[in-house]
């Protein structure tokens, strides 16, 4: 269904909350450099930490200004299953295309809590297309490939964005008839891919999508040296950037790349002073010596 380099977004904030003007210069910005669809409101867009109503405007602006350009998938777990359901019915309403899910979190769930957590969320919100979405380093929950091809008899659970980086489990997913894993683990896209993955789904990408749009390309193209080229620049890129799993780090570089981004929210705390520069050289030096566009890492020279 969707496809290629995917893109959880950023939320912009500021002194008043989220920064709705920053948000849409941040999709107009990732439009332009070809990603093909974004993830709002995931785990890189602090959506843990959103309000519903911020959640409901911020589906709401990627919506309008992506105006159907690229797809859009709207990330609705929520504490209770009513709220869940409410942000998905939102996001249709609105005219998202797709919706990710994520585990239920604090409470260990057995498989059958959970079939009956997205059987009654998919069915509440069909025909909307629905993404499982699974990151139990955050949710303490997994969705095992057993649970997962259950519900992918569902007519409207279409796939699943994982985020475990556990390759014998992205296999068993990608073995299911009819179902779309989106991984979010850079080092392993190339591999994912071969496998049979659908796309990346990556926060770093989100700040530097080019050698990911690139890296799409050559796979498109089945140019596989040019695609392992691509994957080796990434895995250094994601090393120095700590896989995306440091917000604090990726607003602050985003921050330096497009204006009105701000910082974290709390309780996360801004980078530390002196944290910032040796990984904006590093990233520098290792972006300028590819085959992109020198100038246009000229945004993080010191």
């Amino acid at each position: 269904m969707i496809s290629g380099v995917v893109i959880p977004t950023i939320t912009p904030m500021n002194n008043e909350g989220v920064h709705f003007a920053g948000l849409e210069t941040l999709v107009e910005f990732l439009i332009s450099k070809k990603v093909s669809a974004l993830f709002v409101n995931g785990t890189t867009g602090e959506g843990a930490l959103l309000s519903l109503q911020e959640r409901f405007d911020c589906t709401e602006t990627a919506v309008r200004i992506s105006n159907n350009r690229i797809p859009i998938i709207v990330q609705v777990g929520a504490a209770t299953t009513k709220d869940t359901i409410d942000l998905a019915l939102h996001a249709a309403k609105t005219g998202a295309d797709a919706v990710a899910c994520i585990t239920p979190d604090f409470f260990a769930y057995s498989d059958q809590e959970l079939l009956g957590f997205y059987q009654t969320v998919s069915r509440a919100i069909a025909p909307l297309p629905l993404y499982l979405y699974n990151i139990p380093a955050r949710t303490g929950n997994n969705i095992s490939a057993q649970v997962a091809t259950i519900l992918a008899s569902e007519p409207n659970i279409v796939g699943i964005k994982d985020s475990t980086g556990n390759m014998a489990q992205i296999l068993d997913y990608v073995a299911i008839p009819d179902f779309d894993v989106l991984p979010g683990a850079d080092v392993l896209a190339t591999q994912i891919l071969v496998a049979g993955g659908k796309g990346i789904v990556s926060g770093p990408a989100g700040i530097f999508p080019e050698p990911f749009v690139a890296l799409w390309d050559a796979w498109q193209n089945k140019d596989y040296e040019t695609m392992l080229y691509w994957q080796g620049i990434i895995m250094q890129l994601s090393r120095l950037i700590s896989h995306g799993g440091r917000l604090d780090i990726l607003k602050a570089l985003m921050a330096k790349r497009i204006d009105g981004i701000g910082e974290v929210r709390a309780p996360l705390l801004a980078v530390a002073e002196g944290e910032l520069e040796p990984i904006q050289s590093n990233l520098h030096q290792l972006l300028s010596s590819t085959t992109l566009d020198k100038d246009a890492y000229n945004w993080l020279k010191l």
